[in-house]
C-alpha cells in the first residue's frame, strides 16, 4: 500500500505560526497605539491623577490642614443674645468721677477710690456650687486676723512686708538698708496679734455669748492653733530674716505658708464692677509673680477647666483667684509697661479676646506672647493699631469683673492674668500669594510628573512591543518534528 495514512501526512505538513495569537490562549495583547486620541486621553488622565495625588499628599502632611477636625469637636452651643448678661454700667453704679483714661485702659487716681465698693450684684449671683470648696473656720479666722494686721500697717510698711517675704521665700538675705524698718514692722504686727488673740478669747468667753458649749470649745481650739502658729512658727521666721545670711529651708516653708494666707486675704479686697484700684496692686503683682515662676504645662494641669463668658460674669466670687481656661479669638492687643514694682515684672500684653458664643470681650493680661505670634510692639512703634484675628486658648487667674470705657459708655468684662496664650497659626488663604509655593516648586512638580509619565509610557511600550517567544520545550519538539 503505497499511499501514506492521513495521520502521517498531517504530521509532515509544514506548521504555520501566526504572529497574532487567538484570544483566550494566554497570548499577549498587541501594544496600544500611542498615536491614537483615546490612548493619549487616558495617559493624560493618568498623569493628572498622579499629580493630584502628589499635591494632596503634600497638603495632607501639614498640621494646619486638619484644624477643622478640632474645630468640630470644640463647637459650643451659641447662647441666645437675650440670655447673655447685660455688661453696661449705669451712671448710678459708677464709683468715682475721677477716672483717667489711657488708651483702652481705665485707671482710678490713687486716693480717689472712695469707700470700699459694694459686692457683686446680688441678682446675678447664683448659689455657690459644690465644686468650689469653702474655707474652714480656721482658715477664715486666720485670714480675718491677718486682715486686721494688714489694715494696721501704713502703705510703706505693707510694701516692706511683701518685699521681705519675697526675699525670705526665695532664700535671699534681707536688704541691709531695710533691716531697721523691718524689725519695727514685725513688732507692730506682734502687738496687733496680741490684741487680736485677747479680743477673740474675750468674745467667746462672755456670759452673753450666743455660742453653745460645743461651739465655744471649737472656737477656743481655733484661737489656740492661731496663737501657736504665730508664736512658734511665723514670728520666729519673720524675726529671723537678717541681711547677714539667707533664710533657712524651714524659714522659707513658714514664709510660703504666710504668703499663701496673705494672698487669700488680698483676693477678698478685689472689688467687681470697678476699674483698677490701688488696694489691688499687691495681689495683682503676686499673681503675676506666681505665673512667671510656673511652667505652662503645670498651669494647664491645675486649671479648673474651660469656662465661658457667662460663667465668669455671673460668678466672679467663685472663680476669683482660680486658674481657668478660656477659648476665643484675639481681636486687639497692646503692650503696657508695668508700674514700678519689686517682683521683676517689667510689662505685659493686654489682649482683647472675643470668647466663643459671645460678642462681649474678655480681657487678658499676659506676660508674654507665643513665638511667631504677630509682633504687637512693632506695630505700635509703627503707629499702627495692633488688630488681630487669631484663635487662642488661655489658662490664667480670674481677677475681677472689670469696668472699662466702651464706645457706648462704661461696660464690664472678665479680666484674667496669664503667662502666655496657646496659639497655632492659621493656614494662609489660597488667595494670598505668600501661601502658595513658588514658581520653582510648580516647575519641578510639573516637570517631574511629565518625566515620570513619559518614562512609564515608554516602559509599557517597550515591554508590550517585544515578540512573544514559544516555550523552550515546545520549540525543541517542533524543531525535531521538522527534521523528521
Amino acid at each position: 500500500m503505497t499511499g501514506k495514512s492521513p495521520q502521517v501526512k498531517a504530521l509532515r505538513m509544514p506548521l504555520k505560526f501566526s504572529t497574532r495569537l487567538s484570544p483566550g490562549r494566554g497570548g499577549r495583547r498587541p501594544p496600544p497605539n500611542y498615536l491614537a486620541r483615546s490612548v493619549q486621553r487616558k495617559l493624560l488622565l493618568l498623569g493628572g491623577a498622579l499629580f493630584l495625588v502628589l499635591l494632596l499628599m503634600q497638603e495632607a502632611r501639614k498640621p494646619e490642614s486638619w484644624h477643622w477636625l478640632w474645630a468640630l469637636q470644640e463647637q459650643t452651643a451659641a447662647v441666645p443674645q437675650d440670655e447673655l448678661p447685660d455688661t453696661r454700667v449705669r451712671d448710678t453704679e459708677r464709683r468715682s468721677d475721677t477716672w483717667v483714661e489711657q488708651g483702652r485702659l481705665v485707671y482710678v487716681e490713687p486716693g480717689a477710690a472712695g469707700p470700699s465698693p459694694p459686692a457683686s450684684t446680688p441678682e446675678t449671683e447664683p448659689d455657690v456650687s459644690a465644686e468650689f470648696p469653702q474655707p474652714s473656720p480656721q482658715q477664715r479666722a486666720r485670714r480675718d486676723a491677718w486682715n486686721q494686721q494688714w489694715n494696721s500697717l501704713e502703705h510703706e510698711q505693707r510694701e516692706l512686708l511683701m518685699r521681705g517675704l519675697r526675699q525670705g521665700r526665695l532664700g535671699k538675705p534681707l536688704q541691709a538698708d531695710a533691716s531697721a524698718d523691718w524689725y519695727e514692722v514685725i513688732a507692730t504686727i506682734d502687738q496687733g496679734w496680741q490684741r487680736y488673740l485677747a479680743a477673740a478669747r474675750e468674745s467667746i468667753s462672755r456670759a452673753d455669748s450666743a455660742l453653745t458649749d460645743a461651739e465655744t470649745q471649737g472656737w477656743t481650739a481655733v484661737i489656740d492653733t492661731l496663737a501657736a502658729e504665730w508664736q512658734d512658727e511665723l514670728h520666729p521666721a519673720l524675726a529671723g530674716l537678717t541681711p547677714a545670711e539667707p533664710s533657712s529651708e524651714q524659714t522659707q516653708t513658714a514664709l510660703r505658708a504666710l504668703q499663701s494666707t496673705l494672698d487669700g486675704m488680698l483676693l477678698q479686697t478685689i472689688a467687681d464692677n470697678t476699674v483698677f484700684r490701688p488696694a489691688e496692686k499687691d495681689i495683682w503683682f503676686r499673681l503675676l509673680e506666681d505665673l512667671a515662676e510656673r511652667e505652662l504645662s503645670e498651669l494647664r494641669q491645675n486649671s479648673t477647666g474651660p469656662v465661658g463668658f457667662v460663667q465668669l460674669v455671673r460668678q466672679p466670687d467663685q472663680y476669683r483667684g482660680q486658674l481657668v481656661t478660656i477659648r476665643g479669638t484675639a481681636r486687639l492687643a497692646h503692650y503696657r509697661y508695668a508700674p514700678e514694682n519689686f517682683y521683676g515684672i517689667s510689662g505685659y500684653y493686654m489682649v482683647w479676646i472675643q470668647p466663643v458664643a459671645s460678642n462681649s470681650p474678655i480681657v487678658v493680661y499676659c506676660l508674654e506672647l507665643p513665638p511667631e505670634f504677630p509682633d504687637v510692639r512693632a506695630r505700635e512703634r509703627q503707629g499702627l493699631t495692633p488688630e488681630l484675628d487669631e484663635d487662642l486658648e488661655v489658662t490664667g487667674y480670674f481677677f475681677k469683673r472689670w469696668a472699662y470705657r466702651a464706645q457706648d459708655g462704661t461696660r464690664l468684662a472678665p479680666l484674667l492674668l496669664a503667662k502666655s496664650p496657646s496659639w497655632t497659626a492659621r493656614p494662609l488663604p489660597l488667595t494670598d500669594r505668600g501661601a502658595l509655593p513658588g514658581w520653582g516648586y510648580w516647575v519641578l512638580m510639573l516637570g517631574g510628573t511629565a518625566l515620570f509619565g513619559v518614562g512609564c509610557a515608554g516602559g509599557l511600550y517597550w515591554f508590550s512591543s517585544r515578540s512573544p517567544r514559544p516555550p523552550r520545550r515546545a520549540a525543541n519538539r517542533l524543531s525535531g518534528e521538522r527534521h523528521e
